[in-house]
């Protein structure tokens, strides 16, 4: 591993290590102070093996490899290190007073990056240094990115290819290899519709320019099935669930990646289904009721945002959850702007008095930022429920999943999100959302920000540097307020805000209540307020009150 793929050694020093190979000491101690005056760790050789010493204990990010030197020379050194897997991707710069062709097209044939010609001017060698490191860590950020995504392919239980332009296979999943009975590499540069995609169901020759799956790479447009058919290696079908995506760059369609399924066994469900006459008869009312309720655009948006609003109020925490909290009274509301809002909040229960507890606002409303808040809070819950224990962790893990699937999506929403980990009176607060509010008896109520505890989630794939915690204690008798800024932001038919400063004072008034009770002076506060004006973001509440 190259020092930049490290994080850091054991002095934490995190800065790239430039190794300079030259016989002459002097060139060395120059070339060393240039590098270092710029904020590298320079490391030494003065002899070719010398050199493959250091790079075989410490392999550096950069080498400056002088080409004559007595016994083994720079071009030597570079032809090895070039030819050994572990260091090949090391840039290597050919520093010499050499200038025929020859010597140059010798160092080319060793596997040089770059040359330098002797003597040294510091701004050129500098700048050589500065962007040959830059390019290293580009690709190796590539190199990362495509290992992730190799290990995301390999583990999945559906099939996917991926195709060139031209139809051309040039990747194959192990699930896809199982489906298939090919190997990747049998069928690597083949056309994939020729080998298992060339006929229907019936056994009918599908031309190739018929193909649903393959007309992306033409349109670019998506496509989504459930009636089309592989062929395996032994000659036998069968039907599949599939999606063909183009992959595009700089609007130019260099290629497809199709995900597919193996539906057999749901194709002779259904099979066994419309055998029987009662369920056949059923099938056709209800699809002649559906296809007459469809007939308008709307009624079929309406129906799909009605599901989804019934979804997300089916996995709200029932009433009954909340109240069983030993030790913390707990209420909570929430209420979307439109049919589907993209608000979430949850309380979840391990059984041994710990809780987690989460608010967060999905970017915009409707039925993509419904969805999301669906998928978040089922992230949530699966993580607690496989014991996640670390505020920091919990949230980088939930949101590389829900990145992955936005990014699968093709979607830019995002969304905050605070998490609260309780445990008899002890809170632990992550994450980035509103602020919360702690109200104690006879004291002004405080507000805590949550800027600096998370990111966004879902808006970029690594978010590890930006996580953080705070712990809160709470006494008996202390609230503590976890909100949307719908809340705040309500706007009454003046344009007038509601506003945190009416929040606090309503909360400083009422902190002597119970959780419910404040809960719903607050809301009819608001309700007050904003009179007959429509609410345009969704409005969400909890209230914490130590017993």
């Amino acid at each position: 591993m190259c020092a930049a793929e490290r994080h850091a050694d054991d002095s934490g020093d995190t800065r790239p290590t430039v190794l300079v190979v030259d016989d002459d000491a002097l060139n060395v101690d120059l070339l060393t102070v240039y590098l270092e005056e710029e904020g590298y760790n320079v490391s030494a050789a003065f002899s070719g093996s010398a050199a493959l010493d250091v790079v075989a204990g410490t392999p550096p990010d950069l080498i400056f490899l002088d080409a004559m030197m007595p016994g083994m020379d720079g071009f030597t050194v570079c032809r090895q290190l070039k030819s050994n897997p572990d260091t090949r991707v090391i840039p290597i710069v050919i520093v010499t007073a050499l200038s025929t062709s020859e010597d140059r097209v010798q160092g080319i044939e060793a596997g040089a990056d770059d040359f330098l010609s002797k003597p040294v001017n510091r701004h050129e060698f500098v700048t050589r240094a500065r962007s040959l490191l830059r390019i290293k860590r580009y690709e190796e950020e590539v190199r990362e990115q495509l290992d992730f995504t190799r290990t995301v392919t390999t583990s999945l239980g559906e099939g996917v290819c991926a195709v060139d332009g031209g139809g051309r296979l040039t990747f194959m999943n192990p699930a896809a290899e199982a489906m298939l009975g090919w190997t990747q590499e049998e069928l690597r540069g083949k056309n994939t519709h020729e080998v298992f995609h060339f006929q229907t169901a019936n056994g009918e020759r599908v031309a190739e320019e018929d193909c649903a799956l393959l007309a992306v790479l033409s349109s670019g447009a998506a496509f989504h099935s459930e009636k089309e058919v592989f062929t395996r290696r032994d000659g036998s079908i069968f039907p599949i669930a599939c999606t063909s995506s183009a992959l595009v760059s700089k609007e130019r369609i260099l290629g497809a990646v199709v995900a597919f399924w193996d539906i057999t066994q749901r194709k002779e469900e259904e099979a066994q289904l419309l055998s029987a006459k009662e369920e056949t008869e059923a099938a056709n009312r209800e699809i002649s009721r559906l296809n007459h309720q469809l007939q308008e655009e709307n009624l079929r948006l309406s129906a799909e945002l009605e599901v989804t609003r019934r979804l997300q109020q089916m996995v709200l925490p029932r009433p009954a959850e909340l109240s069983s909290v030993a030790g913390l009274g707990i209420a909570a509301y929430m209420h979307p702007a439109t049919e589907v809002g993209g608000d979430y909040y949850d309380v979840l229960q391990d059984g041994n008095g710990k809780l987690k507890i989460g608010i967060g606002d999905v970017t915009g409303h409707g039925l993509e930022s419904g969805v999301l808040m669906l998928m978040v809070q089922m992230a949530v819950r699966t993580l607690q429920a496989a014991g996640e224990g670390d505020p920091e962790r919990f949230l980088a893990v939930l949101n590389e999943a829900v990145w992955g699937n936005l990014q699968r999506m093709g979607s830019d929403k995002n969304l905050s999100l605070s998490l609260v980990d309780y445990e008899a009176g002890c809170m632990r607060l992550s994450g980035q959302h509103e602020s919360l509010l702690l109200a104690r008896s006879g004291k002004p109520v405080q507000i805590i920000e949550t800027t600096h505890l998370g990111f966004p989630i879902g808006m970029m794939e690594e978010i590890g540097e930006f996580l953080a915690h705070r712990e809160i204690t709470l006494e008996r008798g202390d609230v503590a307020v976890l909100y949307s800024d719908g809340i705040p932001e309500a706007e009454n038919s003046a344009g007038e805000h509601y506003g945190m400063e009416r929040v606090c004072s309503l909360l400083e008034k009422s902190a002597n209540a119970e959780a419910e009770v404040i809960k719903d002076e607050l809301l009819d506060d608001l309700q007050r307020f904003i009179g007959a004006q429509k609410l345009f973001d969704d409005i969400t509440l909890i209230v914490l009150k130590q017993l």
